[in-house]
């Protein structure tokens, strides 16, 4: 679900897009947070049954922004892609006039971007309903459509976008661990017009433009055992475009990264080549850049004195390394030049493993 420009492109053939743009700009700059976001109670909410979904979650905040919503309803009126001619806000109508009550969110980066005045590509959703019964409907109505799972797309799967999205049991009310990071765990009531904050901590995140991890320190290795090792390259990602991070998470990241890197080094490059897909074979020097030093910064914040690491380095200033060690070596980098020309260059396919020591100078 990465935005595309060919995708912003098709979008705006209707205008919609170009629309909410010019829209949550006329009052401010892109990357601006938006000047009307006020919180709002519960007690305000007139259909309370739509965020019920949400009342055992601690730390729930509500929000409310004109601009926000008139932005995503206009971006939501475009035609959803593949089904001739029915818009997003059609829908999500069209899924939720069934006999069980059920209801539809927008979730994630579109929701994110746009309290800072930035219109994404993404049409991601949760839903209430189980995805073989919205499945139905839309067989019901000739809506094309996928089901996996927990997991339905709506539209042209084929082209540069389409709905998806996951039933809310999924990614909506889980403990905060499940989610990557605080900023993208924000929901938008169509209901009520409201911006929900689940954990109350996505939009303090947006608001500092700081990458955070999602739940308390004492869950960080629940946060992993959910998320992989790739949750750690998109930490990275999310820094290269300007994000801010507090230096304990970014330790914490680094150090969890060495570990993945030495248990299995080729699983640990494939989730990040996922992750990072377009720095790979990049030909952004500036970006690469960017990365490199973020990637520095991240092992000299780490506590890289680890037991495995202070034998090899034993080992080095006595040359007796075994020939398991000599193996080790390569996974368990000693310094943070050697970790990004040994491990992140290879794994970038922007230097041959044999290039050790080699410096990045374009690409």
């Amino acid at each position: 679900m990465q935005p595309q420009h060919s995708a912003r492109r098709k979008s705006n053939i209707h205008g919609f897009r170009d629309g909410a743009a010019l829209l949550v700009e006329a009052s401010g700059k892109q990357g601006e947070l938006v000047n009307d976001l006020q919180e709002v109670s519960v007690a305000d909410i007139k259909n309370r049954s739509a965020i019920s979904y949400w009342r055992f979650c601690r730390g729930l905040r509500l929000y409310r922004s004109e601009t926000v919503t008139k932005a995503l309803r206009l971006i939501c009126s475009a035609p959803v892609p593949g089904l001739g001619g029915p818009s997003y806000l059609e829908v999500f109508g069209t899924l939720t006039d069934a006999v069980w009550e059920h209801h539809i969110f927008l979730f994630g980066g579109l929701v994110r971007d746009i309290l800072r005045r930035k219109v994404g590509n993404d049409i991601d959703i949760a839903f209430s309903a189980p995805a073989m019964e919205l499945e139905e409907i839309c067989q019901r109505h000739g809506y094309k459509s996928k089901l996996e799972g927990d997991y339905i797309s709506i539209g042209d799967e084929k082209g540069e976008e389409y709905l998806e999205g996951m039933v809310i049991t999924h990614n909506g009310i889980q403990p905060t661990y499940h989610a990557d990071f605080s900023m993208n765990w924000l929901f938008y009531d169509f209901c009520n017009d409201i911006i929900i904050d689940k954990s109350g901590a996505a939009v303090p995140a947006v608001m500092a433009f700081r990458c955070d991890l999602p739940c308390p320190r004492n869950q960080w290795s629940s946060w992993i055992e959910v998320n992989g090792a790739r949750v750690l390259f998109r930490y990275f990602k999310f820094l290269i475009r300007g994000y801010t991070y507090d230096e304990a998470e970014m330790a914490y990241v680094a150090e969890r990264l060495l570990e993945f890197w030495r248990a299995d080094p080729d699983g640990t490059m494939e989730a990040g080549r996922g992750a990072l897909g377009d720095c790979v074979e990049s030909k952004d020097a500036a970006k690469i850049e960017r990365l490199k030093n973020l990637v520095l910064t991240a092992f000299d914040l780490a506590a890289t004195d680890q037991p495995a690491a202070r034998t090899l380095r034993k080992a080095y200033t006595q040359d007796s390394l075994t020939s398991k060690e000599q193996v080790e070596s390569n996974t368990i980098f000693l310094s943070s030049k050697l970790w990004w020309n040994r491990g992140w260059l290879d794994m970038l396919k922007l230097s041959s493993s044999a290039a050790t020591g080699a410096s990045f100078t374009s690409n």
